[in-house]
């Protein structure tokens, strides 16, 4: 029997980087332009923030995909399961590693990665590998085989 491989998100990552910076950039940019006397700009740039760490989010969530699928032990356990189970598991752990990702990413981190592209692409790989190896070895204990 064939086992379906998952595409390859490599693509996704680099896209979700550029993404990252364009949205961070307009974020704060627009954010800039659209403060009035009447509007507080704090929470003007804190939206543009919010934005900034949902779009890292979802970085840091393809990049994950991209390396739970290089895992050994991922590819060794996923045999076991449908292809919606490997779904649904992908998805806890990869949701795992995103949280654990934008909790630890700073306003000072963010508005570098702006204007770095490397620093930017560090801080999705830094962020998935302190995480994946943890969120599988919770989501690990919790599976059983349907």
């Amino acid at each position: 029997m064939k086992k379906a491989r998952l595409p390859n998100l490599s693509g996704s990552f680099v896209r979700s980087s550029l993404l990252l910076s364009g949205v961070i950039a307009s974020s704060l940019l627009i954010g800039g332009c659209a403060s009035t006397n009447n509007v507080d700009p704090t929470a003007t740039v804190n939206t543009g923030l919010g934005i900034g760490k949902t779009v890292f989010q979802t970085a840091v969530n393809n990049k994950c995909r991209t390396e739970l699928n290089n895992h050994q032990l991922w590819n060794i356990a996923k045999v076991v399961y449908s292809e919606s189970k490997q779904q649904q598991i992908q998805s806890s752990i990869c949701g795992c590693v995103s949280a654990k990702a934008v909790n630890n990413v700073t306003t000072a981190d963010l508005a570098t990665a702006v204007v770095d592209q490397n620093y930017r692409n560090q801080m999705v790989v830094t962020a998935v590998a302190n995480s994946i190896n943890a969120c599988y070895s919770d989501i690990a204990k919790s599976l059983t085989i349907n």
